[in-house]
């Protein structure tokens, strides 16, 4: 089933003050950055975190996600299923 998580992806306020959250206190490492962007890693991965800054306004952005490992399509088709049976909005495939 599942094996972990492979990233996530966060909108945040300001890239200064998450950096040194992340980096100094999490010690997670910065491994890359675009305009607006940063990326850190634990380790396990490229990067196991992205950051993107949107300010003082705080909207819903289609860029917050996270990504997980599985096993195969059936585990993943599992963990689906056990999503809609909890009332987890959806669409069948």
């Amino acid at each position: 089933m599942l094996h972990g998580i492979n990233h996530i992806a966060l909108p945040v306020r300001s890239l200064d003050v998450s950096d040194r959250f992340y980096r100094g206190i999490l010690g997670l490492r910065a491994v890359g950055e675009r305009p607006g962007m940063k990326f850190y890693t634990a380790g396990l991965h490229h990067h196991d975190l992205a950051l993107m800054e949107i300010g003082a306004l705080f909207p819903v952005s289609g860029f917050s996600h996270f990504c997980l490992d599985v096993e195969d399509e059936q585990s993943l088709a599992a963990i689906y299923a056990c999503c809609r049976a909890a009332g987890a909005p959806g669409r069948e495939y």
